[in-house]
């Protein structure tokens, strides 16, 4: 992730964590690690809560970059 300084700083313990997650579930899996693979596990994961602020930033940073 190509992301400068100023990114970073818009990142908030809770999206982080829902990002994490999906993370951890995708290694548990070995399934391979892409933006694709982790946004589209945290749209199952947290697929009641996609109105989440939290969901929606990690969902959208992952995506759009």
């Amino acid at each position: 992730m190509d992301m400068d300084k100023g990114a970073f700083e818009e990142f908030n313990p809770e999206m982080l964590q829902v990002i994490g997650t999906a993370v951890v579930q995708l290694l548990v899996g070995q399934a391979s690690l892409s933006r694709e693979s982790i946004a589209d596990m945290v749209q199952v994961l947290y697929a009641n809560g996609l109105d989440d602020m939290a969901v929606q930033r990690a969902v959208d940073v992952l995506i759009l970059g």
